[in-house]
């Protein structure tokens, strides 16, 4: 069964991609989606109602795989999408030749060979702890059916 949450009596799936929120209750730093891409919240402009409208919110977010900056809103009661952001950590197995990851995922106890390892530095860092041998997790960083790693660290050996 899948995980849902219970908030002001509107029940959520969090196996679905999104839920809704109306655009009033957003935070900054929280997620929202903004022209069809999961984005972390970096300004939230608040107009007050006027003479012949609503009030009006206008969020600016940073796409979480791309960092690329995205705009959007409208009328503060009207609902905006927030995407279910997850954090997970799997044990490296193997960097392959084509630059795709194995996974571990010790919460299924099933492999991931999906993830393809990232350019840059930190790319340069998986890598060269899997060639010294060391024992790490990849931290990846899930939105909407796409998956990324977003960081390495070193494993405690138990």
């Amino acid at each position: 069964m899948a995980s849902q949450i219970n908030n002001d009596n509107a029940e959520y799936d969090f196996a679905a991609p999104t839920f809704p929120v109306q655009a009033n209750q957003l935070k900054q730093g929280s997620h929202v989606v903004l022209d069809g891409h999961p984005c972390k919240i970096i300004n939230i402009a608040k107009s007050k109602p006027g003479k012949h409208g609503h009030a009006k919110v206008v969020v600016t977010g940073v796409d979480v795989f791309t960092g690329k900056k995205y705009e959007g809103g409208g009328p503060a009661g009207h609902t905006m999408e927030v995407p279910v952001v997850k954090k997970t950590s799997h044990i490296l197995l193997n960097v392959g030749h084509e630059g795709w990851l194995t996974l571990f995922d010790i919460a299924t106890g099933q492999e991931k060979i999906d993830v393809k390892c990232p350019e840059g530095e930190l790319g340069e860092r998986i890598r060269g702890k899997f060639k010294e041998g060391k024992d790490v997790s990849v931290i990846l960083l899930g939105a909407m059916g796409q998956e990324i790693a977003v960081d390495v660290v070193e494993r405690d050996r138990e």
